[in-house]
C-alpha cells in the first residue's frame, strides 16, 4: 500500500514530465555524449525520469537486469557510463566489493544518490574512490520526481572541520 494506507494514483501531465526533464538536464549538465546506467527499478520514478532527460539530450542508455556490485561495475567500465543513480546501500555494496579496484570507473562524472541519508564517512569513502561526483537528489512521484539536488562539487573537501560540518548537514 501507500505510505499512509492504500495505493494512491499520482497524475502527472506531459508538462510535468517535460519540465522535470528540462530541470534535470540543466542541473546535471546532461549532453549528447552522456551515458546513463539504469540500475534502479524502471517502475520507480527514481530511475524512469532519466529515460526522458537523456533521450531529450541525445544521450545513451544502458540497462542492466538488476543491481549487483559486479554487474554494475562491469557496465560502468564496458559502456563508459557517465551518470547513474544509486541508493546509499548500493554505494556501500560497491565500496565493500573486493574487486572494486579492478574496474575503471573514471568515466563517472555524476553519481546521484537519495532515498536515505549517507553518513559523512561513507561520503568520504565514496569520494575517495569515485572522485567528487556524488550528487544528492531529493524528489517524489508527485514532483515527476526530481525536486532538488545538491550542486556538483559539494563533496569536494579538504578535510577541514567546516567541510565535515557541511557534509553532515
Amino acid at each position: 500500500g501507500g505510505t499512509t494506507g492504500l495505493p494512491k494514483g499520482v497524475m502527472l501531465s506531459q508538462r510535468n514530465v517535460v519540465s522535470n526533464a528540462q530541470h534535470a538536464y540543466q542541473a546535471l549538465s546532461v549532453n549528447d555524449s552522456d551515458v546513463w546506467l539504469h540500475v534502479a527499478p524502471m517502475f520507480h520514478l527514481a530511475d524512469a525520469w532519466a529515460c526522458y532527460t537523456f533521450t531529450m539530450a541525445g544521450g545513451s542508455h544502458v540497462f542492466i537486469p538488476g543491481f549487483t556490485p559486479q554487474g554494475t561495475l562491469e557496465a560502468i567500465q564496458k559502456y563508459r557510463v557517465t551518470k547513474t543513480i544509486l541508493v546509499p546501500t548500493m554505494i556501500n555494496f560497491l565500496l565493500a566489493f573486493p574487486d572494486l579496484g579492478k574496474y575503471e570507473t573514471g568515466s563517472i562524472n555524476r553519481m546521484l544518490f537519495g532515498a536515505s541519508p549517507m553518513s559523512v564517512d561513507r561520503i568520504m569513502a565514496a569520494t575517495k574512490v569515485f572522485g567528487p561526483v556524488l550528487f544528492q537528489a531529493y524528489g517524489m512521484t508527485e514532483t515527476a520526481p526530481l525536486l532538488t539536488a545538491m550542486l556538483p562539487g559539494w563533496t569536494a573537501f579538504d578535510g577541514s572541520e567546516a567541510d565535515l560540518r557541511k557534509l553532515a548537514s
